[in-house]
């Protein structure tokens, strides 16, 4: 008696797709020794190219993601700002006077530093003094 094969996987064959899939995951992947360096003018707000390992390394995935995050609440203090000059033709005076534009106190603070942003009322300028984040 003759067996059908089709659609079975031999052991060669497997063990192929293992690997490949392992190599694609240690170049892709970071954390399996992929890659680390991040281009000049990287997400923390530094311009120096990251070296890997030691002093300068680059930020981990983590500290990119909260760097994203104090990026996206300052876009919504400021959008914020904007909106309360239109309705009240001056800059708030605190950032505490933005809760009825979605400013709560998660969104007025950096993420990473956990500090509140620093406001100068008379500019309506807000920013972030968490170091590397003062170009955000």
């Amino acid at each position: 008696m003759l067996r059908d094969n089709k659609g079975q996987w031999s052991l060669i064959g497997l063990i192929v797709v293992v690997v490949i899939i392992g190599i694609m995951g240690y170049y892709l992947l970071p954390g399996l020794g992929g890659s680390t360096s991040v281009p000049a003018g990287n997400i923390n707000g530094t311009s120096a190219p990251a070296t890997p390992g030691g002093v300068g390394s680059a930020p981990s995935p983590m500290d990119r993601a909260k760097g994203l995050s104090c990026q996206s609440n300052l876009r919504q203090v400021r959008d914020a700002i904007n909106m309360y000059k239109q309705g009240n033709e001056k800059a708030p005076e605190a950032l505490s006077n933005l809760s009825s534009y979605g400013v709560s106190g998660e969104v007025g603070a950096c993420p990473q530093s956990k500090s509140a942003y620093s406001y100068d009322a008379a500019s309506g300028r807000v920013w972030c003094s968490t170091p590397g984040h003062e170009n955000f």
